[in-house]
């Protein structure tokens, strides 16, 4: 693969700080993309009056969610819990189709978090905002229940 863009000027663009990871854990880049995918739906797209946690998928404990504020779709696998919480942009995490199949390293530094198999480095802003409780917004038991056919219930909608 190869890539061609033209040269742009230093002096136009700060000098990025360096990293200094405090905590990582590893992860598999292709099994994530698809759990952020599948609830991308719910965040909404960036504009300049948008709360930046509307437009966010969240990673908590077993759950990848987004939620913005009118619908809420949520990934659960306790098979992987992350063991530190974080946002990323929708944006941000369609760039882990670069890593394909890989596992990679989430590293979490001072307000920044970095994504890397060695050679390509995906290095983002922690958005400053309060994390969604998602175990709070699902409910863990109901007053009653019932079976309904989807193909009949559809129908009737």
């Amino acid at each position: 693969r190869a890539a061609q863009f033209d040269v742009m000027d230093p002096e136009m663009y700060p000098v990025y700080p360096s990293f200094e990871a405090e905590s990582s854990f590893s992860v598999n880049a292709a099994a994530l993309y698809a759990r952020a995918e599948r609830v991308s739906y719910a965040a909404m797209d960036p504009t300049p009056n948008t709360q930046p946690n509307r437009t966010s998928i969240q990673f908590s404990g077993p759950y990848v969610f987004a939620l913005d504020g009118n619908q809420m779709a949520c990934d659960t696998d306790p098979a992987f819990v992350f063991p530190r919480p974080f946002t990323a942009s929708k944006g941000t995490v369609s760039y882990l189709k670069l890593f394909g199949k890989q596992d990679v390293q989430i590293e979490f530094g001072k307000g920044r978090i970095r994504i890397t198999d060695g050679v390509f480095n995906l290095d983002f802003r922690i958005p400053s905002m309060d994390l969604y409780a998602v175990e709070q917004a699902i409910p863990q038991s109901c007053a009653e229940s019932f079976a309904v056919s989807p193909k009949d219930f559809l129908r009737e909608l």
